[in-house]
């Protein structure tokens, strides 16, 4: 009887500790600039194409914001293991906010159903691309692509944002793990590549009437990172051991009878 109550009496203490102290790390951001390019085959009337955004949108202002869970993301990958991506598993999600328009990568149009979904976290990993531009020097970034069908038409979008090697002293090391906040010092730069935060959204979508062919480029001047306050919301799988902990001290309560 003494063994069956010690062993109930540790049971019951380990189910209900340990997941009182398991929390998923939610980081979130936010990053706002100016739009400096557009290309929109809707322009100029074209009647195979919409015309997806403003013609007066350069120089406009541009924020978005984006998410990802340490938990669920994918393991190290490549030579120096600084670089992540998964396909349709939905641990990291960005969106834009531009000409009046909420731009969403899973935001999947009517009538279209989705394929796949291709998530890239991206952090101090030098010569490896984020889609972003042709950089060489990239060191934080995260891009969503998806890709859609309505029959034989096909819908892909890709949004992304990366943050060069100026922003790399702010950082608080080479982690999933960020907080930080960093402002552009608005230099004049004669290369996109030396541009410290850009940010670029892609939407290619096939029709029965107007196709839609655009691309939109914006220069970061603001970013801020940090991990999500979760200290008052347990995951379901901490409830669920919560709840075998109780079931577990009412049979030891029993034995103890």
């Amino acid at each position: 009887m003494k063994k069956k109550y010690n062993f109930y009496k540790v049971l019951s203490f380990l189910v209900i500790g340990f997941p009182l102290c398991a929390q998923a790390v939610i980081i979130d951001g936010t990053f706002k600039g100016t739009v400096m390019n557009v290309a929109d085959n809707g322009d100029n009337n074209n009647p195979y194409f919409q015309d997806f955004f403003s013609d007066n949108l350069i120089g406009q202002s541009f924020t978005g914001s984006f998410w990802y869970d340490t938990d669920l993301a994918p393991a190290n990958a490549g030579t120096t293991g600084q670089w992540r991506n998964t396909e349709n598993t939905n641990w990291l999600g960005i969106t834009f906010n531009v000409d009046g328009k909420v731009l969403n990568p899973s935001t999947i149009p009517t009538g279209y159903t989705a394929t796949s979904m291709w998530e890239t976290q991206n952090i101090g990993e030098v010569g490896w691309g984020t889609g972003i531009h042709d950089f060489t020097q990239e060191y934080f970034g995260v891009r969503e692509d998806s890709v859609a069908y309505n029959g034989s038409l096909l819908s892909s979008q890709l949004a992304g944002v990366t943050f060069l090697d100026a922003i790399i002293p702010s950082l608080s090391g080479n982690s999933l793990v960020q907080n930080f906040t960093w402002h552009d010092d608005g230099a004049v730069y004669e290369n996109w590549d030396d541009i410290p935060g850009v940010a670029l959204y892609v939407n290619h979508t096939e029709t029965d009437g107007e196709d839609i062919e655009v691309g939109l480029a914006a220069r970061l001047s603001e970013i801020t990172v940090s991990p999500r306050n979760q200290a008052n919301v347990p995951e379901p799988s901490t409830l669920l051991l919560f709840g075998m902990g109780l079931v577990a001290l009412m049979i030891r309560r029993k034995f103890i009878e």
